[in-house]
């Protein structure tokens, strides 16, 4: 089983994807899927699709979460060593010790600090850094962050979709039978689900390699407990414009 590689909380990106459904689209749709949907339906089914693809392009773009743990490790680490470097001198009772605090005093140019106690004001923010990178780093151990993992919103569509088609006494089954998916007759909420991702953009789709990978996946997305909304990673998020 692959190492599942944790995610940041925020993630950004540029233009939310767009999803466009026409007359063509709705008439292959619901050729393929056997039955007639009305336009309440077809509303429901558009607002769903596009929530899909305009928050799992986040799940894509998160960065891992180690680079967090590297750059805070990296923030404690030369903090800890300019604390070294300024109380931990070997030489701290010789005149050249003297001699250098009284040139960096002398130069030290902060006029929000003394600059006669400018060793203990640094000393002072120097332990402020290391006890925020030790905090930061015992949240992200011990916390249950919440982050984005591939896959999310995708099975969270399938659940939407799948309580719209009920309300409206529509078919829903995904039949996992891998001879009648052999020759071509998936379910039809499956051929639904096929034909839907034909209008979402080409890095949104998923397990179009074949009906019974997709309707396996359906299956899947069925049993996990969700409340069919957006994670709240996935709502943690900020989208820049990117050149």
């Amino acid at each position: 089983m692959p190492r599942v590689v944790r995610k940041l909380p925020i993630a950004s990106t540029g233009r939310a994807p767009e999803i466009n459904c026409t007359a063509e689209d709705w008439t292959r749709i619901e050729r393929a899927y056997g039955d007639k949907l009305p336009g309440e339906l077809r509303q429901q089914i558009v607002e769903a699709t596009a929530t899909f693809v305009t928050f799992e392009v986040f799940e894509r773009t998160a960065e891992p979460l180690s680079w967090a743990i590297d750059r805070i490790q990296r923030v404690k680490k030369g903090a800890a060593q300019f604390y070294k470097a300024l109380f931990e001198d070997p030489r701290h009772e010789s005149d050249a010790h003297v001699y250098a605090n009284h040139l960096m005093k002398r130069h030290f140019e902060e006029p929000r600090l003394s600059t006669a106690d400018m060793l203990n004001h640094v000393s002072r923010l120097l332990s402020s850094v290391l006890v925020a990178c030790n905090r930061s780093l015992k949240e992200i151990e011990t916390s249950d962050l919440e982050s984005h993992r591939e896959g999310d919103c995708w099975e969270q569509w399938i659940r939407r979709l799948t309580k719209a088609l009920s309300a409206h006494q529509l078919p829903t089954g995904a039949r996992t039978d891998s001879d009648k998916m052999k020759k071509g007759s998936p379910s039809a909420f499956v051929s639904l689900v096929s034909e839907l991702q034909k209008c979402a953009p080409l890095a949104s789709r998923r397990h179009t390699h074949s009906y019974e990978g997709l309707a396996k996946a359906i299956t899947r997305a069925r049993s996990r407990v969700r409340d069919g909304k957006p994670t709240r990673a996935s709502l943690k998020t900020s989208r820049k414009a990117r050149s």
